[in-house]
């Protein structure tokens, strides 16, 4: 996993967080050596504060798109510019609102990967499973209801 954050406590509660959780985290704490990351491999999530100096989470995020697909991509930010709103709706990015516990950014993270790697088996996501169930005039006339 990729955790870029700029706040340095932020970076390090996360970090640790991660880490017990049994996540193996590679933590930057701007967009510039991130992208050297992504470019010399591919994690399994990118987990991204949004503003940034130099590059920002939006940018790095439609680089780690161009480099690698099928990572999910987490936005996680108290501000996200009403230009860059728009952005958002491109890919298949998720987004937490600062502030965040570490405990609902762990649950995230572990929810993320566990449908990116069903997607990767082919699998489908269980979030988009329809249920058709039978009429209700039908239920009622069954005689096992009653």
């Amino acid at each position: 996993m990729l955790l870029v954050e700029d706040e340095e406590v932020l970076l390090d509660t996360y970090a640790s967080a991660l880490r017990e959780a049994g996540y193996e985290v590679t933590a930057c704490n701007r967009g510039g050596p991130a992208w050297k990351v992504l470019q010399a491999s591919r994690p399994d999530i990118l987990v991204t504060d949004v503003v940034m100096h130099g590059i920002t989470g939006l940018e790095l995020a439609t680089l780690c798109r161009e480099l690698h697909p099928e990572v999910p991509v987490l936005l996680v930010s108290g501000f996200i510019p009403d230009d860059d709103i728009g952005e958002l709706n491109l890919g298949t990015w998720h987004r937490l609102d600062k502030p965040v516990r570490a405990a609902r950014l762990v649950a995230t993270v572990g929810r993320l990967c566990r449908r990116a790697e069903r997607a990767r088996r082919g699998e489908l996501d269980i979030t988009e499973v329809t249920y058709l169930f039978p009429p209700l005039d039908e239920l009622v006339g069954d005689s096992t209801l009653r």
